[in-house]
């Protein structure tokens, strides 16, 4: 990958993955473009004050959420919402045996992948996440930028889940 080769060398590289796989998204475009252009404001490669939220979360702790079952799955939520604790990301279905199981989060988080193809099999991924346990809140930055809302942060308050 290049972003492994570029290391290896001593090439500083900002390698990101945003969306679903086998889908384009407007929005996942635009803010994949808008943290590009901040990025490149920000250490001076573009003119400009880059546009970065007042409050920023270090997520560490990524969990993987298995399909119980195999069959159809049905998401119920989307990459970037906030979710608690056994809220519901999707329903599986078997085909077969008309079985129904609810897949629900582990942990309070932010859901940072969802299976957009409907097909899984018992312990297929069925979205990934990144909880607040071992989330940090990150210190303003130094330089001088144009502050906005954190809408993850926002709706973290909403939900009544603390980060420390």
């Amino acid at each position: 990958m290049l972003n492994i080769a570029a290391g290896k060398i001593g090439i500083p590289i900002v390698c990101f993955e945003i969306g679903e796989a086998g889908r384009i998204d407007e929005n996942y475009i635009q803010a994949g473009m808008k943290g590009i252009i901040n990025f490149m404001k920000y250490f001076g490669m573009l003119k400009g004050e880059p546009e970065i939220p007042e409050k920023q979360i270090l997520l560490k702790d990524y969990i993987e959420i298995p399909s119980p079952i195999g069959g159809i799955f049905h998401p119920k939520v989307n990459a970037g919402d906030v979710i608690k604790k056994n809220q519901l990301i999707g329903i599986i279905k078997s085909p077969f045996t008309g079985e129904k199981r609810y897949v629900k989060s582990p942990k309070n988080g932010v859901v940072i992948g969802i299976r957009s193809q409907p097909l899984v099999r018992p312990g297929t991924t069925a979205g990934w996440l990144m909880s607040f346990e071992q989330g940090n809140v990150l210190p303003p930055l130094k330089k001088h930028i144009k502050e906005i809302t954190s809408r993850t942060f926002s709706i973290t308050k909403e939900k009544g889940i603390e980060i420390k």
